[in-house]
């Protein structure tokens, strides 16, 4: 299959969490990199993707509900790559939410004392002073909530796990229901890209990928940089739309309404973003046919 040139991109970042654009110049982006399908996964939020599906309408370009959720599985934080409309309805991340909001106000209290620029590398990351483990889902209760909400939830970049981890971490993921793994990442080097595209395929599950762009908190990563099959994209989708019809008429019809509804929301919301400076960033049923890549 060609993958050449790069037309979906189902991993990006915007102001709403740690990336460096706002929603309506990563679509802006998106647009000149040539990408037809474009998905905003923020981490622990959605409150990028309004905006976004409405710049998408303007530019021609499929914007994707999505999050990256913090999870928690065999004592590590792990991420989450959810998809679906049904993440945007109201009250649908709360928990998510909650966790984040909890690890900020400990990272706070962890830092008085310690008050300088470089806070995050001295003091919070990992084995640092004031490190503070993040609270989180575990793994399974956030599959779950996705999955409640008509959603497809992979593990995301399991590459960036370290080697002793991650094929335990991966079985976990797989034993709690998630429906595939993001095989195409810019830290996935070819062989890990077949060795984790061979154990989709050995599992039936989905495979996805992207560019995991940060904007300029990590120039080097080129929004629709990484080669994603258009097949990736359609096979989730479908998934997708599946869930969709299992969850009914009445669902779809009020998931359509509240895209429609954070589309408005979230333009206006994306206008305080444009201001803010962040801080650097420190299937039940499966789809088949996946041989095919």
């Amino acid at each position: 299959m060609d993958l050449t040139p790069p037309r979906v991109d189902l991993h990006a970042h915007t102001l709403a969490s740690d990336g460096g654009d706002t929603p309506e110049a990563l679509v802006a982006g998106a647009a000149r990199a040539g990408l037809e399908l474009l998905a905003v996964t923020d981490h622990d939020t959605v409150e990028g993707v309004g905006a976004a599906v409405e710049a998408g309408a303007r530019l021609g370009v499929e914007v994707l509900p999505g999050c990256e959720i913090t999870s928690r599985v065999l004592g590590r934080a792990v991420h989450l790559l959810a998809y679906g409309a049904g993440l945007l309805a109201p009250g649908a991340l709360d928990r998510v939410r909650a966790a984040r909001r909890d690890l900020a106000e400990r990272e706070h209290r962890a830092l008085i004392g310690h008050g300088t620029a470089d806070a995050f590398e001295r003091y919070l990351s990992d084995q640092r002073p004031a490190y503070v483990a993040a609270p989180s889902l575990p793994l399974s209760g956030a599959v779950e909530l996705v999955h409640d909400l008509g959603g497809v939830a992979l593990l995301a970049h399991p590459g960036r796990l370290a080697p002793a981890e991650r094929e335990g971490v991966v079985a976990e993921a797989i034993a709690a229901g998630v429906d595939g793994l993001e095989v195409w990442h810019p830290e996935h080097h070819p062989a890990e890209q077949r060795h984790w595209l061979a154990a989709v395929r050995r599992h039936g599950l989905l495979a996805t990928g992207g560019s995991d762009h940060h904007g300029v908190h990590n120039p080097t990563v080129r929004l629709g940089g990484v080669a994603v099959p258009r097949q990736a994209a359609a096979e989730l989708e479908e998934l997708l739309a599946r869930r969709a019809i299992v969850a009914g008429a009445d669902q779809q019809a009020e998931w359509r309404t509240v895209v429609s509804a954070a589309a408005g929301t979230n333009s206006r919301r994306s206008e305080s973003l444009r201001g803010m400076t962040m801080a650097t960033p420190s299937a039940g049923d499966h789809a088949s046919g996946m041989n095919r890549y």
